[in-house]
């Protein structure tokens, strides 16, 4: 029986540490400073090194190296300030994320792979929080972002002609706690939500992490429109504008998937945005057109979607 923290010690624990000693080698400390601060062997900070400089370029980066390459920053930063008196806070920091990971985050996604009964429609697993209050130890804005995005893929599932927003690589449905500063903020579904016979179609649950590309968009629109912290990529359709002016939507021209960083910020910068606000994407070659929808809460967006809906009923 596979427990959640064996599927976190290796690609997580010690990705950290391996990560922190690079970061401290390449600041200048020895081998033997950097056993000393991590309360580690000389033997395996040379391993460590060694492993780094034999990586290669064929290896994948998944989300469990970009998480521990982020804390293990933030804990080469405490140490090289504080050193050995920045330990509990480093500590602290790497048992944070990690509980992060297991309140609906990426490890969940590992472990229902293995243990697939632990999975069921429309539930929060609790088994690593059984004898805690999971609403206290996850922090409530975190269930309550999963908890609002499970009703509202079910009461958009219901909405009569749906299908017909859904773009062909299948549309992702986000929510955010407040502020959110990385995907590790930002709960979505994994694989997407796809469509087969006018019907919906999704592989698992919402979950932390489960979007890189569209939680960077959300990230993003988050610094310059306030209150945005949903978001949903529909169809961009010809009608589309008439049909959000009709509603009483705003729309503006920013394709995400085909302008640069530096124009997207450039033409966020221009306006005075507020939420509810369309962003119409324009095709490319190989690249559909893709509309970002984003509004305050996973309900506002459902009630767009049913009124975008009625056009096509």
């Amino acid at each position: 029986m596979k427990m959640p923290c064996e599927l976190i010690a290796e690609p997580y624990v010690v990705k950290i540490r391996k990560y922190t000693t690079q970061n401290l080698r390449n600041k200048g400390l020895t081998q033997k400073e950097i056993a000393n601060l991590l309360h580690i062997s000389q033997a395996l900070v040379s391993s460590y090194l060694k492993t780094s400089k034999e990586k290669t370029q064929h290896e994948p980066e998944n989300i469990f190296d970009k998480v521990a390459r982020q804390v293990a920053h933030e804990v080469s930063e405490t140490l090289l300030v504080h050193g050995q008196q920045g330990i509990e806070q480093a500590i602290s920091s790497v048992c944070k994320t990690c509980k992060l990971m297991r309140a609906q985050g990426p490890s969940c996604a590992l472990h229902f792979m293995i243990v697939p009964e632990l999975q069921k429609e429309n539930s929060i697993c609790q088994a690593c929080h059984s004898n805690q209050n999971t609403v206290q130890l996850l922090q409530e804005d975190r269930y309550h972002v999963i908890r609002s995005l499970q009703h509202a893929v079910q009461t958009m599932a219901k909405i009569q002609s749906i299908s017909e927003l859904v773009p062909e690589i299948g549309l992702q449905f986000l929510y955010s706690i407040e502020n959110p500063k990385s995907n590790m903020d930002v709960a979505g579904f994994p694989g997407r939500i796809g469509k087969h016979r006018e019907k919906l179609v999704r592989i698992a649950n919402p979950e932390f992490a489960a979007s890189n590309h569209s939680s960077k968009i959300l990230i993003e629109v988050n610094k310059y429109v306030q209150n945005v912290r949903s978001l949903i990529t529909i169809k961009t359709s010809n009608k589309l504008e008439d049909q959000l002016s009709s509603i009483g939507v705003s729309y503006l021209h920013l394709s995400f998937d085909t302008y640069s960083k530096r124009k997207i910020r450039e033409k966020l910068e221009s306006q005075t945005l507020s939420v509810p606000i369309a962003f119409l994407g324009e095709p490319a070659i190989g690249i559909e057109a893709i509309t970002y929808l984003v509004a305050s809460n996973p309900a506002d967006i459902i009630s767009i979607l049913e009124k975008i809906s009625s056009f096509y009923q």
